[in-house]
């Protein structure tokens, strides 16, 4: 599964990148204007870095909440989010939580070393700064190829990312009307978890 977790996060990243361009095009357009702070400038660039995390962070905090359980990259690859007890869905809040730990700290960590070295030169913040913001995805690649693939802030908010469960198939016999939303399904262990057939009226 790692290797599908891997293709879903550079799915979700180049999705991040479209996002960011469209953020700085209409910043851009926004400062000619002059409705905006220039982009260049230090207030401009703590507008972008806004304007990319915050809108990025609430949409894919909102996605693994849904119905779908998981991001684009995530839904693409047959992956969701989803409790370590592997029942049932996470609600926004742990989702939320989950997307600043992977996905908002290390983004902010980058963008303020990238403002202190570009308008404060570089110096012991900037590099401490690079330093975590680069270490806290290797940590997290580190905890997806280790054991259960779990990484940190899955074990700290009791999560996990495992495969979307699939139907399991019709017998030849089964009736015509029985309600076909009480379907079986595969768990994640592989086990059948067969619910009793409900007719429709």
């Amino acid at each position: 599964m790692l290797g599908r977790r891997l293709l879903a996060a550079t799915i979700d990243a180049g999705t991040l990148a479209a996002w960011t361009l469209v953020v700085v095009g209409l910043c851009s357009l926004g400062a000619r204007a002059g409705w905006l702070p220039a982009a260049d400038s230090l207030l401009g660039q703590l507008l972008i870095g806004v304007l990319v995390v915050a809108p990025a962070l609430a949409a894919f905090s909102a996605l693994e909440a849904g119905r779908g359980q998981g991001t684009p990259g995530k839904r693409l690859f047959e992956l969701r989010v989803l409790p370590a007890s592997g029942h049932a869905k996470i609600g926004f809040g742990k989702t939320l939580l989950r997307n600043a730990l992977k996905l908002a700290l290390p983004l902010l960590l980058l963008h303020q070393a990238v403002l202190a070295a570009a308008y404060g030169g570089p110096g012991p913040a900037t590099w401490i700064s690079v330093g975590v913001a680069a270490a806290l995805p290797l940590a997290y690649l580190g905890g997806m190829c280790v054991g259960p693939g779990r990484t940190f802030y899955d074990y700290l908010l009791g999560t996990q990312v495992g495969q979307r469960a699939a139907r399991a198939s019709l017998p030849d016999d089964w009736p015509s009307d029985v309600d076909t939303m009480m379907l079986p399904r595969v768990s994640l262990s592989g086990e059948v978890a067969h619910a009793a057939p409900r007719r429709a009226i």
